[in-house]
């Protein structure tokens, strides 16, 4: 393998990991930051342990797409096996950044203290079980977070 090529996987392999959202409750998105969140304090009723479906992005595709140009080009020395080779190379890119940002998460679900029932669903890195006391954050009714609290 040459070095260009080389160099290429890796750049494709960080730019697909800065890439990839965490659905991590500690963790915040650049955007999320300096946003206010409506704070509810409530019990956990019941959990369950999910998998977040993975997304490719343009990285994993363009990633893809440039190392399977330039592999199939230097294999059959054309411009249309370069082609072909692009096109699977993308397919095969998204596919790989789809499994590779696939997650384990729980889903949460959450009796408030105002009585109302809230499922979310979130990364693993903080466990709960029933009985658990909880801080709930949310933004809007799209997103929510369920956190120890203080």
């Amino acid at each position: 393998m040459s070095i260009r090529l080389t160099t290429m996987l890796a750049l494709c392999a960080l730019f697909a990991a800065c890439a990839t959202p965490s659905s991590d409750p500690d963790v915040y998105s650049r955007q999320q930051a300096r946003q206010p969140y409506a704070t509810f304090y409530g019990e956990v009723t019941a959990v369950r342990r999910v998998t977040i479906e993975g997304e490719p992005s343009w990285v994993g595709g363009w990633g893809g797409y440039i190392v399977g140009a330039q592999v199939a080009g230097q294999a059959t020395h054309s411009g249309v096996g370069a082609a072909l080779g692009g096109v699977a190379g993308a397919v095969v890119g998204q596919s790989m950044e789809k499994s590779a940002t696939t997650e384990t998460g729980l889903e949460i679900q959450v009796e408030l203290d105002n009585g109302d029932l809230l499922t979310v669903v979130q990364g693993d890195a903080i466990q709960f079980a029933a009985g658990d006391r909880v801080k709930v954050l949310r933004r809007g009714n799209s997103e929510a977070r369920v956190q120890r609290p203080y």
